[in-house]
């Protein structure tokens, strides 16, 4: 009876061995997004050599907030704050027991205090690397903030990149965000979660803070804007007034109405408003900042600030006017405004960065 040479039986031994560690290779870098929810949080004491140094009540990031990296500035975090009290001052904490969560045991709060001292981080952030389902078509998560006289303002990035979010809704006092990640879907991509605030600012704009749960992925598109974008849609390319009794448009088509003593505007060209192109015949921000702008005279109908995206084949993402125009109705300021409503490379905005309605 023949057998099979030994030296073949080695063979195809390790090619399995291969074989199997490929697999098992290909299973860990394909691995999708953990503890969206927090659930996963336990409670240890922080390593020694803790940072950041100022961390109260500081318990282990690694298990406060397994698979997360979590960031102060551009420094990496060992220890989390262990109960979110901290007010002037930036910090991530685990949020459970007597300062309740948004849902289930546990969530996480992130502060930014802008105007910090030298020594102390000014920006908060956590992170995870992992594949978006295929088939995604938006992130959605819930924040809530701690204190009412603070509106949260997250950040949301993906490689680098923000996310242009809109509020879907609100109920008792947390609120829906989503925002499209559909260009992701089936990638390997880091996701993050900043908080940010205003540097040079007066309270509230130097500070931020906001409650973070339930981060999905969800198969559906983001929900239709609301009433307030759907009006603001429609001012696309006009000047808004500044006076706040006026209700005459410059065309006489669209009537204006609102709270706000300044008002911004929004385009959609090829040139993107640049001041040195004027023989393309299309409009620029020397003409939208121009005392007889859109109609009026002595700056009447002279927006305040002004974004403009770039809208050709092959280009696509213009930034999201539910985005823009409501942030600015909530009371935010311009630069955040359009950094929030962000989604192209071909975009700008000018205009004082700190103002608002």
């Amino acid at each position: 009876m023949k057998t099979k040479p030994k030296c073949a039986t080695i063979a195809a031994s390790a090619f399995w061995s291969v074989a199997i560690t490929f697999s098992l290779l290909q299973t860990v870098s394909a691995q999708g997004f953990i503890n969206l929810n927090f659930e996963q949080a336990s409670i240890a004491p922080a390593p020694p050599g803790y940072t950041p140094w100022d961390a109260a009540n500081r318990i282990s990031a690694a298990s406060a907030l397994p698979f997360w990296s979590v960031s102060e500035d551009s420094t990496i975090c060992t220890a989390v704050w262990g109960s979110p009290i901290a007010l002037d001052e930036t910090s991530v904490a685990l949020v459970s027991g007597t300062y309740p969560p948004i849902a289930g045991n546990y969530s996480v709060q992130l502060s930014a205090y802008a105007n910090a001292p030298s020594g102390y981080y000014r920006s908060s952030s956590i992170s995870q690397a992992g594949v978006i389902p295929a088939g995604t078509r938006s992130i959605q998560f819930l924040i809530a903030s701690p204190y009412q006289n603070i509106q949260p303002n997250p950040i949301v990035t993906l490689n680098g990149a923000a996310n242009a979010l809109r509020e879907i809704s609100q109920s008792g006092g947390v609120i829906t965000m989503a925002g499209d990640v559909s260009a992701f879907a089936g990638n390997t991509a880091t996701l993050a979660f900043l908080c940010a605030a205003t540097s040079g600012g007066t309270f509230p704009a130097n500070e931020n803070y906001f409650n973070l749960d339930d981060i999905q992925f969800s198969p559906s598109s983001i929900p239709e804007p609301s009433g307030l974008a759907l009006v603001a849609l429609g001012a696309l390319l006009l000047g808004f007034r500044r006076r706040r009794n006026s209700r005459r448009s410059p065309n006489g088509t669209v009537v204006f109405s609102g709270t706000s003593s300044w008002y911004l505007m929004m385009t959609v060209e090829s040139y993107k408003g640049q001041r040195d192109n004027p023989s393309t015949g299309q409009s620029n921000f020397l003409a939208w900042y121009s005392q007889l702008a859109f109609g009026g005279s002595n700056y009447e109908n002279t927006p305040i600030g002004a974004a403009s995206h770039v809208e050709e084949p092959q280009r696509t993402g213009v930034n999201s006017p539910g985005t823009y125009f409501g942030y600015w109705e909530a009371g935010k300021i311009l630069a955040a405004c359009a950094w929030n409503s962000a989604n192209t490379t071909n975009f700008q905005a000018v205009g004082d960065p700190f103002v608002r309605k």
